[in-house]
C-alpha cells in the first residue's frame, strides 16, 4: 500500500475535481475515467505519490457518488432522464458492479490495456453525427445492450470504478436521443451503479479491516469540488451545443486512452 503525502499537499485536488466532476456529469461519464489518469501519472508532478489501484479506485468511487449524488435529483427535475432505460439497465448493472466489487482483481497492466482499448472503440461513435429520432421512442434497448451497459459496464464499474457511463454514452447515442437526455440517463445510471459498487467496495474493505488504508485525505479535499463540479454541470446542459459536446467527449476519450497505452506499455 502506498505510504501517502501529508494531506495539505492534496490541495490540488479540490481544483482537479471541479473540473474532472463538471465534465463527467456534463457528459454523464464516469468521473474515474479522469481521475484514475490523475491518480496514476499527474500526482508525481504534484509531489505526492501515485496511488495504488486499490487507493485510486476507492477514492474514484467515493468521489463520483459526491458528485453524481446531487446530478440524480438536479437532472430529475428538468426532466431529462429516461427513467424506463435507467429501470431496464439498474436492475442488471447494480448486482453486476456489487459482484464486481467483491470478488474481482485485475493486474494492472491488464486493467490498463483494456481500459485505453476500451475507450478508443467507444470514441468514433461519439464522434459520428446521428439522425434524431421521435420524441418517446427507443424506449426499449435490446438484449445485447442491456448486457453490454448493464452486465459488462456494471462489473466494469465494481471492478475499476468506471465503464457504465462509457458503455451507455455510445449505445444511447446510437439511438439517437439529444445529448442533454443522453447525458442525464447515463448519469444517473452512473450514481446508482456507483453507489452499489462503492457500498459493496466500504463492506469489503472493513470486514478485511483495510478501511483506514483509503486514500483519504484525496477524498477529503476533492468531495467538495466534485459537488461543485456537478453545480456547474447541470446549470449548463442545454446550453452548449451539441455537436461539440460529442467532438469534446470523443477526444477525450482518446486521449485518455493515449495515456492508459503509454502507462501499460512503459
Amino acid at each position: 500500500m502506498t505510504q501517502l503525502a501529508p494531506a495539505v499537499n492534496y490541495w490540488f485536488m479540490l481544483p482537479a475535481c471541479v473540473i474532472i466532476a463538471g465534465v463527467a456529469v456534463f457528459c454523464g461519464i464516469s468521473g474515474a475515467t479522469m481521475l484514475l489518469p490523475l491518480f496514476f501519472v499527474l500526482f508525481p508532478l504534484f509531489g505526492v505519490p501515485a496511488l495504488t489501484v486499490p487507493q485510486a479506485v476507492g477514492a474514484a468511487l467515493v468521489l463520483q457518488v459526491a458528485a453524481f449524488g446531487l446530478a440524480v435529483y438536479r437532472y430529475a427535475r428538468c426532466g431529462l432522464v429516461r427513467w424506463d432505460i435507467v429501470g431496464s439497465v439498474a436492475v442488471i448493472s447494480v448486482p453486476a458492479a456489487i459482484l464486481g466489487a467483491v470478488v474481482a482483481h485485475v493486474p494492472v497492466r491488464v486493467f490498463r490495456l483494456l481500459f485505453a482499448a476500451g475507450l478508443v472503440a467507444i470514441a468514433p461513435v461519439l464522434l459520428r453525427r446521428r439522425s434524431p429520432v421521435p420524441e418517446g421512442s427507443g424506449a426499449r434497448l435490446s438484449l445485447g445492450q442491456l448486457g453490454l451497459v448493464g452486465g459488462v459496464g456494471g462489473m466494469l464499474t465494481g471492478i475499476v470504478s468506471a465503464g457504465v457511463g462509457e458503455t451507455a454514452i455510445p449505445v444511447l447515442s446510437r439511438r439517437g436521443l439529444a445529448m442533454p437526455v443522453v447525458a442525464a440517463t447515463a448519469a444517473v445510471l452512473v450514481a446508482a451503479t456507483v453507489g452499489a459498487a462503492t457500498m459493496a467496495t466500504a463492506a469489503r474493505l472493513a470486514f478485511a479491516g483495510t478501511l483506514r488504508d483509503l486514500a483519504w485525505p484525496v477524498i477529503w479535499w476533492g468531495t467538495p469540488g466534485a459537488v461543485l463540479g456537478e453545480e456547474l454541470a447541470v446549470r449548463s446542459q442545454g446550453r452548449i451545443p451539441e455537436r461539440p459536446v460529442q467532438i469534446f467527449l470523443g477526444a477525450l476519450f482518446v486521449a485518455i486512452a493515449v495515456a492508459f497505452l503509454v502507462l501499460a506499455l512503459r
